[in-house]
């Protein structure tokens, strides 16, 4: 009896040695995941990996990359003639034909430029250093005031507003400036998106952009001319096709030559038929219409010096169509 009673006593011993070996080792396994998250991570993956299998069934649910948002701002087409004046304020009222002697402005400023356009179309501004910047018709503020300076709008950083352009973005121009250069480009050509705007044409050193000269779409046979008008009152007329197109800008080519301190004062396109010139005569400002024979006077090829432009007129600054 001793004897069994001495057995068991042995076996249960040996038991709980055993227990407790397996006990340390469990403990040691669960300090051991414990003590490094990424050992706990693994563990949870291969578990919820494990469940998965055992427990999950087929996706009912499909999930993928939702397409981006965006937001498209609705614009009302309306017409609206943008008045631009003289001092680079901006304004949009509503309508065409609008009677613009009507128009007021800030003491010392006047009329410089209207469009009529659409609010659906865009508006583009040339600064007298070259460089171009884009605004929506319908951004523009309300005729009803004064408006707003378009250097408040942009980033022309006080660069002069000489000229601004809207409605067909296919309108060919003839850009040029103060030292005689130029170059033909559609409206399109000068369009940017960015607030700083775009170098599109680049004066020559102490020159400055002009306003543009339109090239009208002539019917018929027609071969257009361009009509170079300099400071010192001398004329040169010669065919448009010996000036570059040139989409994305620069420089140009010399329209007339320029002697120094001399600086080309206008520019027209022409159809060679009709010619306006303007100047003073008799201490008020008047103009002459010159017809096709007396335009052939002044005909000859592209940087040449042409000739004074003798039309009974003094100080002779300006062409017309």
């Amino acid at each position: 009896m001793n004897l069994r009673l001495g057995q068991l006593t042995r076996l249960d011993g040996i038991k709980l040695n055993e227990e407790k070996k397996g006990l340390e080792k469990e403990k040691d396994e669960y300090r051991r995941i414990l003590d490094s998250e990424r050992v706990l991570k693994n563990l949870v993956i291969k578990e919820l990996e494990e469940d998965a299998k055992k427990y999950g069934d087929a996706r009912r649910t499909l999930i993928k990359a939702d397409e981006r948002t965006s937001i498209e701002r609705t614009v009302l087409e309306e017409p609206v003639t943008v008045i631009l004046s003289k001092k680079g304020w901006i304004r949009a009222r509503v309508g065409h034909g609008i009677d613009l002697t009507t128009v007021s402005f800030k003491d010392g400023d006047g009329l410089s430029q209207a469009a009529e356009c659409k609010t659906t179309d865009q508006v583009v501004f040339l600064g007298s250093s070259g460089k171009t910047w884009t605004l929506d018709a319908a951004s523009l503020p309300s005729g009803r005031g004064d408006g707003a300076p378009v250097n408040s709008l942009v980033n022309a950083a006080g660069d002069a507003i000489v000229w601004m352009g809207t409605g067909s973005m296919e309108q060919s121009l003839l850009l040029h400036t103060t030292a005689g250069h130029g170059f033909v480009a559609q409206l399109k050509d000068m369009v940017t998106r960015m607030k700083a705007g775009k170098e599109f044409m680049k004066p020559a050193e102490g020159a400055k952009v002009l306003p543009p000269a339109p090239v009208p779409d002539f019917k018929g046979d027609v071969s257009p001319r361009v009509a170079a008008l300099s400071s010192d009152g001398r004329l040169l007329v010669f065919l448009l096709d010996e000036v570059p197109l040139r989409p994305n800008g620069g420089l140009g080519v010399q329209l007339i030559a320029l002697p120094e301190k001399v600086t080309l004062a206008s520019v027209a396109v022409i159809d060679g038929t009709r010619l306006e010139v303007s100047g003073m005569k008799r201490g008020k400002r008047s103009s002459v219409e010159l017809g096709k024979k007396e335009i052939r006077e002044y005909d000859g090829r592209r940087a040449q010096r042409g000739r004074v432009a003798d039309v009974g007129l003094k100080d002779v600054d300006r062409l017309g169509g």
